[in-house]
């Protein structure tokens, strides 16, 4: 049986914005009916997809990907007849696997919008395999509905349908490497799911491959939290332990990204070294904060230009800053280092003058609240903050039917979010305006803004902020969502 916390992670990969409709006493109008679904018949379903290649993605050969994240590839030991991997690329964090059954055609396309112009190679294909490797902090996946669970060997994967392929998504962390992994396979809308899974069930665990000189040859990790607080006048140590993963002698400074905060001193003890293979060393840092040093504020987030998106994080946390130490590495003697760029080691640090402060009586905080509810609500929070509303929420109020739903406090406005299964649309004879924000149907009424998406349901209600600022809010907590259009739902 799952815990209730990993469940709750296991089902933000796959859920959307949520919100709670609370009777204010509003009136509201019958929703578009939803129009019937078109069932295609299994004989003509497409047999190919389309997909994309930025210009980014470079083209390798497995044994070159192997070195560069440290172990072998992990691929299907199993095909569909006649398909074989065709082509091999890497990009950022990111293994991709082209498999068909024939030579891939592709072509390079541009796109004009809003944002400007850019190209990338588009084509199509029967199946592609992308494997995601993360060391120390990595993002959290987002799915799209409608999805299914399935297990592939001993992990949770979810298996997550379009309009022509189908997704399986899982993933592993295996010992001893420091690395996670994302596993996200894709076929064609015409091979049936079963094959799919077969396929992925073939893939094995990835198993580590010392390699001389991998792209990553330290490993830095902050060893008590990644959160401090060091009030104005006052000093901190915190350390944190940089370990060798090469097999070569490897020369190490320490150094930050950027400038530090007014007001705020660090010292790095040692700021240089050196470490043979599998050495470690303990960087004291210390943050020395002046009597005078103006506190972390959060900044009013303006809303983005039209046609533009607002990919701010939601703001879920008191303003803090953010201090990002970096450790640049090279070889004293002579290594090949292959084509990839050496890049720093980096972890960020997140420093405040003070504690922040508790919920007020009745309310809990955002862990509790997301422990006690089947969705996850940091995700789908508002990015925008309207005029005159200081960030973050004052408190959460989780709601005591079930399924659990959860009412967030802003100073002048109130977010609240609730599964209702099954519903998809006000009750009938309601009043309001239907307006689409982001190719969704949302209703205005008095003082509240609701949305129902994939049996959940969004709500946002005020007396204090304009319906105009309601709207934008809710805008900025739909980017995360399915039709959204947002680079997070790209595979």
């Amino acid at each position: 049986m799952l815990s209730r916390r990993r469940l709750c992670l296991l089902v933000s990969i796959v859920m959307t914005a949520v919100l709670l409709f609370v009777g204010c006493g509003i009136q509201l109008e019958e929703p578009p009916l939803p129009s019937t679904p078109v069932v295609i018949p299994t004989a003509t379903l497409p047999d190919t997809f389309t997909s994309a290649l930025e210009l980014s993605a470079r083209k390798t050969t497995l044994e070159d990907a192997s070195g560069i994240i440290g172990t072998i590839i992990p691929v299907p030991g199993y095909l569909p007849p006649d398909y074989e991997i065709q082509e091999t690329y890497i990009e950022d964090s990111t293994v991709i696997l082209l498999i068909s059954d024939e030579k891939i055609e592709k072509e390079l396309v541009t796109h004009t919008d809003a944002a400007g112009t850019r190209q990338r190679y588009e084509f199509q294909l029967k199946m592609r395999m992308s494997i995601c490797w993360y060391n120390d902090q990595f993002p959290m996946p987002f799915g799209k509905a409608p999805y299914e669970r399935v297990m592939i060997n001993e992990n949770m994967g979810f298996v997550i349908g379009h309009d022509d392929r189908n997704i399986i998504w899982w993933r592993c962390s295996p010992e001893p490497l420091p690395q996670l992994f994302d596993f996200y396979l894709s076929a064609n809308i015409g091979l049936p799911k079963e094959e799919l899974k077969r396929v992925a069930e073939s893939v094995p665990t990835p198993e580590y491959v010392p390699h001389p000189n991998p792209t990553r040859p330290l490993k830095a990790e902050i060893l008590v939290g990644e959160s401090i607080v060091v009030p104005q006048g006052e000093t901190e140590t915190i350390t944190i332990r940089v370990i060798s993963q090469s097999t070569e002698l490897v020369e190490v400074s320490v150094f930050l990204d950027s400038e530090p905060p007014p007001g705020v001193q660090v010292e790095f003890q040692p700021d240089t070294f050196n470490l043979n293979s599998n050495e470690s060393v303990d960087v004291e840092v210390t943050l020395m904060v002046d009597p005078t040093a103006p506190p972390p504020k959060w900044s009013r987030r303006p809303p983005p230009p039209k046609g533009f998106a607002l990919l701010d994080s939601a703001i879920t946390e008191t303003a803090r800053y953010s201090l990002t130490i970096c450790f640049s590495w090279s070889f004293p003697v002579y290594v090949d280092e292959g084509e990839e760029a050496r890049r720093p080691i980096c972890n960020s640090i997140k420093l405040r003058f003070e504690e922040p402060p508790p919920p007020p009586p009745g309310m809990v905080t955002l862990k509790e609240a997301s422990e006690a509810v089947e969705f996850p609500i940091s995700i789908q929070l508002p990015r925008y903050m309207p005029e005159g509303t200081e960030p973050p929420f004052v408190g959460l109020v989780v709601t005591p039917e079930e399924p659990h739903g959860v009412t967030v406090h802003y100073s002048t406005f109130q977010v609240t979010m609730v599964p209702e299964p099954g519903v998809t649309g006000p009750p009938p004879g309601a009043g309001g305006e239907w307006i689409t924000i982001r190719k969704r149907q949302v209703l205005v009424g008095e003082n509240r803004v609701d949305w129902w998406v994939y049996d959940i349901h969004y709500s946002i209600v005020s007396d204090q902020v304009p319906i105009e600022e309601q709207i934008i809010v809710a805008e900025s907590m739909m980017l995360i969502g399915p039709g959204s259009g947002s680079w997070l739902e790209q595979e």
